[in-house]
């Protein structure tokens, strides 16, 4: 975007758009050239209208609201912490989860209370206990959909990976059976029939290569 945004530029000062060696470059007219300039006036005001935009959130927003974000921010973490664990069948797993709900409930009771709201009590051991149990079978729950999803996503990539494998072998293959010498007749009738006869050996020998690739699930060879 910032090359872009140099080349507009240039060429809306220059009025030359930049040419290939040896070409000659693009001279814009001058209505080209003001849209050029309102193009890059528009992006700037653009980004210093989004930049005032975050500066005037971050301004509004109170300790609750912050902590709120850095706590959302840390669950988002853990998770993808407990998601790589599972994945690559940690035996600190079943340890780890139970440390992220811990460290989610204490983190929710930490929070701070909006001004003017009346102050929370503190929960007692078995209150806590109880949000940690919830929290831990929320986690497992999660962590384990997010699990099986990682685990078909590779499948169906190693299995098009696979797939693509096999085509290219049973195209080579077709494309060896279609190379070998048919006899379609005599003259150029005879060779074109011959042609065609090279033509249906490549495409059923590819085909049905692929077919028994897919019925069997064994990799072809060469």
């Amino acid at each position: 975007m910032r090359r872009v945004l140099l080349v507009l530029a240039l060429s809306a000062v220059t009025g030359c758009a930049s040419a290939p060696p040896g070409g000659t470059p693009f001279v814009m007219t001058p209505e080209q050239q003001e849209r050029h300039r309102g193009a890059i006036e528009s992006e700037r005001q653009l980004v210093a209208s989004l930049r005032q935009q975050q500066q005037a959130a971050e301004l509004a927003m109170t300790p609750t609201d912050r902590a709120r974000r850095a706590l959302d921010a840390a669950k988002i973490t853990r998770e993808n912490e407990l998601i790589e664990r599972a994945v690559s069948g940690s035996p600190d797993y079943t340890a780890a989860v139970r440390r992220a709900a811990i460290a989610n409930v204490d983190g929710e009771a930490a929070i701070p209370q909006p001004a003017g709201t009346p102050r929370r009590a503190a929960a007692g051991p078995t209150a806590r206990e109880a949000a940690i149990t919830a929290e831990e079978s929320r986690l497992s729950e999660a962590v384990e959909v997010r699990r099986r999803q990682r685990l078909a996503d590779q499948a169906a990539t190693a299995r098009a990976q696979q797939d693509q494998q096999a085509a290219i072998i049973c195209r080579a293959r077709g494309n060896i059976a279609g190379s070998q010498p048919a006899f379609g007749g005599f003259g150029i009738a005879g060779a074109i029939n011959a042609g065609v006869q090279q033509g249906w050996a490549a495409a059923n020998t590819e085909a049905a290569c692929f077919n028994a690739y897919r019925a069997t699930g064994i990799m072809p060879s060469y």
